[in-house]
């Protein structure tokens, strides 16, 4: 600013001291082009300083939208891990529910066996007076045993319902999963988008100029880098 304002200076001095019909003085062109190219200079400078910062800024972005994808990342590391982890519990409960299937069939087959042999020892009792008071113990035994099945069908039916449950806990998850992934390379498809669009352009050098600017309207063109 304090160049542009000495030249400014030295060019009127010398405007007053040399009279109209007298030929430009070198000096006075010297110092004309001087405070041109000092205007074109600094103009030049704070638009490489603003295209800086606006790349610094883009980079900052980029580094955030790509902390946000490593997080993205992360929490899907920890829902298929979750998912892994029930799938293993409902292929184990699975098991189970068939063992204790298995188990109360040869219950139902037990029952349908001691219940014939309690209609058989009914028939003795009514044959048999003596005998009577041993049927009805057994009866009684039978009694409790089915109270017993009974009781692990129910056990059997609530294991069943909690398998359920898993299986539509984890289409949940798995649905989830699928989201992730999706969000996952949205966030790769902005982070390569934005490294793209905010990369630092080259600074551009004005060209040369050339002939004698007195008495005529010349202009300098300036080159802005793209955003």
């Amino acid at each position: 600013m304090k160049a542009i304002l000495f030249s400014m200076v030295v060019l009127g001095i010398g405007c007053a001291q040399v009279s109209k019909k007298a030929e430009p003085n070198p000096l006075t062109v010297l110092l004309e082009k001087q405070a041109e190219w000092q205007t074109t200079e600094n103009g030049l400078r704070n638009q490489l300083q603003e295209a800086v910062r606006a790349a610094e800024e883009a980079e900052r972005r980029a580094l955030d939208v790509s902390n946000d994808a490593k997080d993205v990342e992360l929490h899907l590391e920890r829902l298929e891990a979750e998912a892994n982890k029930l799938r293993n519990h409902a292929q184990a409960e699975a098991a189970a529910r068939r063992q204790m299937e298995a188990k109360v069939r040869e219950l139902e087959q037990h029952a349908a066996r001691m219940e014939e042999e309690s209609k058989q020892l009914r028939a003795n009792a009514k044959a048999e007076g003596s005998a009577r008071q041993q049927a009805m113990a057994r009866l009684n035994k039978l009694e409790q045993h089915t109270a017993r099945q009974q009781a692990e069908a129910a056990a059997r039916q609530k294991a069943i319902s909690r398998s359920h449950q898993l299986e539509r806990k984890i289409a949940l998850l798995q649905r989830q999963l699928g989201e992730a992934h999706r969000m996952t390379e949205a966030f790769a498809t902005q982070t390569k988008l934005l490294l793209e669009l905010y990369s630092a352009p080259a600074p551009c050098k004005p060209a040369a100029k050339t002939g004698n600017c007195r008495d005529q309207n010349c202009r300098h063109r300036q080159w802005t880098p793209r955003r």
